[in-house]
């Protein structure tokens, strides 16, 4: 999960947080908690939970709170215009000026909440309690706080739903047990291109699936085991391999977000570069970002040479900005370009990638 992450990438701090990785997930190992509150005062409100597992439990006493009473000032003589009198200045918030007077919401006895937690047996409980306004409805979102399990829930559930018969709870167990007489059975396995994951990473920067990538990259090679370093220790091979100037580059997650991770635009050129040689270098330029079109560039370049042109990658941190990728000059040769900002402005960083990527789309010989 995160806190494994930081602990191989040598963070104190949380730069961005990201759902837990686990081998065994489903909607990126996050739940949607929506409630509904109906008309009817005293009623329970209706929650759902997306995705529906048997391992996520809700807790439900919630009720629909009564209308709240309307207060309406006593005359006293007549009153030349319809402002409310200051008599009763302490229910309302008052705007000074032309601006009308609004009614303060009074606090409730049990306010509405939504709390997140495990059972003993490492189910997750979403409890609703409280009181919510008639014919209102909330959203919440929350991290799988046992992904594997959820995700096996979900998967019971839908069995179910399809005609098939399941026995028994869902538990969570060690897949290698110290019985070596226990044998398992694969009765089903599912492949997809890892192209099909490096789509919404290139694109549009998504943490988690990279965070995921990062880990499976090290399982595939090291027999699920130590995943993170395994990737790491395959990373600085491949590096050396291709010829990538790299010596003093530190790669410590698939996102980016760790403050420890240290790259140079110099390397990321000549990544980009040395790629193109070998038979993935296509897929992966499909991949990146297209300027002005989708994914994390699809603002950026919109009405210049640039726009439908430029594919690339972007970086971004608190004080950080990155781009990197392939843009064709109006001579129609490709140029590989990386730019690494390192400050508290970017914002302007952003800007001078821009500009400069302008002048590079804008580049010929003829003139």
């Amino acid at each position: 999960g995160i806190t494994d992450r930081f602990k191989y990438s040598g963070d104190a701090d949380e730069v961005q947080a990201v759902p837990p990785v686990s081998a065994l997930g489903v909607e990126k190992n996050i739940i949607t908690v929506i409630v509904n509150a109906g008309r009817t005062p005293g009623a329970a409100v209706n929650v759902q939970v997306i995705p529906s597992s048997e391992a996520i439990i809700k807790n439900v006493s919630a009720i629909v709170q009564a209308p709240a009473k309307k207060i309406i000032p006593k005359k006293k003589g007549k009153v030349k215009n319809k402002r409310l009198r200051t008599s009763i200045v302490n229910e309302y918030e008052n705007y000074y000026g032309d601006m009308k007077i609004v009614p303060i919401a009074k606090k409730n006895k049990s306010p509405f909440y939504v709390r997140n937690s495990t059972n003993a047996e490492g189910k997750q409980v979403v409890s609703v309690g409280g009181t919510m306004a008639p014919n209102s409805t909330y959203s919440y979102q929350y991290y799988m706080l046992n992904p594997e399990l959820s995700a096996a829930g979900c998967f019971k559930q839908r069995l179910i739903a399809s005609g098939v018969k399941v026995i028994g709870a869902v538990e969570k167990k060690a897949m290698y047990e110290s019985d070596s007489t226990k044998k398992y059975k694969l009765i089903a396995e599912f492949r997809r291109p890892i192209i099909d994951l490096m789509m919404p990473i290139n694109k549009d920067s998504d943490n988690h699936f990279a965070e995921n990538l990062f880990k499976m990259v090290g399982a595939f090679s090291g027999n699920n085991k130590n995943n993170a370093m395994e990737t790491k220790r395959l990373t600085d091979i491949y590096l050396r391999q291709y010829n990538v100037p790299c010596e003093q580059c530190n790669l410590n997650d698939g996102s980016g977000l760790s403050r420890r991770n240290l790259i140079t635009s110099e390397a990321l050129v000549n990544l980009l570069v040395k790629s193109q040689l070998k038979d993935f270098g296509d897929g992966l330029e499909h991949t990146l970002s297209i300027a002005g079109v989708d994914g994390t560039l699809r603002n950026r370049l919109k009405g210049t040479k640039g726009e439908n042109n430029l594919r690339g990658k972007t970086g971004t941190l608190r004080n950080v900005s990155a781009l990197a990728g392939y843009i064709n000059t109006i001579d129609g040769d490709v140029l590989v370009f990386g730019y690494i900002f390192n400050g508290p402005s970017p914002g302007l960083y952003k800007s001078l990638e821009n500009d400069m990527n302008y002048f590079l789309s804008e580049f010929t010989y003829s003139k």
